[in-house]
């Protein structure tokens, strides 16, 4: 394709972008027009994310966030135009009633954020203190603090326990997935933790999913974990 070609598929999603009734062409056209974009067209972008994250449509507002997700892994000056919308970003995590939403808002703040410990370190605790509405928006989340909790040099002992208590709450009257990813999640920092885990609890609450569960990927999953963490803790298992 040459570049008058590229020029006039570029300009016609555009046009979708901007003239189409319809949500969900308006949609797909930005996902499309986001992969195949050049680079020194790339900041024409820039206006039609930050409308779309505006938009009363929860699918528009998606399709911009997965869009964005594409440009950060790009480089460039496409991780550029993402951070322009920086604000817009942080409002649909913090504020968003759509669970989805969130968790599509979570993962893009978090890989911007992610070599900047502070920063990372204030994203997740700013949010195991907000309400969280999807249950895989709260697994991601346990998954991320369990990552800075291994791996996060600038943590101090405050913020640990306010992680480590927070992925403690999500293990009762919570969904079948947030029990396990948080019961999971104890018993591998229980490792490096040691007594200031509740990790008793956790397990009691993988065995529990492994009898009762009527799921057979939960009982495979429980069981898998509950395996590898008797081997270690074979103690744990009188709790059986």
């Amino acid at each position: 394709m040459n570049e008058n070609e590229v020029f006039i598929v570029i300009s016609c999603l555009s046009k979708d972008i901007q003239q189409a009734e319809n949500d969900m062409v308006k949609a797909n056209a930005l996902r499309v027009l986001t992969k195949i974009i050049d680079e020194q067209y790339v900041q024409s972008l820039d206006k039609f994310i930050k409308q779309a994250l505006l938009s009363k449509s929860e699918h528009a507002v998606s399709s911009a966030l997965v869009s964005m997700i594409e440009l950060y892994k790009r480089g460039g000056q496409s991780q550029e135009v993402v951070k322009r919308s920086m604000s817009e970003l942080q409002e649909k995590l913090f504020s968003s009633q759509d669970g989805y939403l969130q968790y599509q808002a979570l993962l893009i703040l978090f890989e911007m954020k992610k070599n900047d410990q502070m920063s990372c370190l204030k994203l997740l605790y700013q949010l195991a203190q907000s309400k969280i509405h999807a249950s895989i928006t709260k697994c991601q989340l346990i998954r991320f603090i369990k990552q800075s909790l291994l791996n996060n040099t600038a943590l101090d002992q405050r913020t640990s326990k306010t992680f480590i208590q927070y992925i403690e709450t999500c293990l009762p009257k919570e969904d079948e997935t947030v029990q396990f990813e948080a019961a999971k999640s104890i018993c591998e920092l229980f490792d490096v933790f040691g007594s200031v885990i509740d990790v008793e609890v956790a397990f009691q609450v993988l065995v529990q999913l492994a009898q009762n569960s009527g799921k057979p990927v939960y009982k495979f999953a429980a069981l898998r974990v509950i395996n590898k963490v008797s081997a270690k803790q074979p103690r744990l298992v009188s709790l059986c």
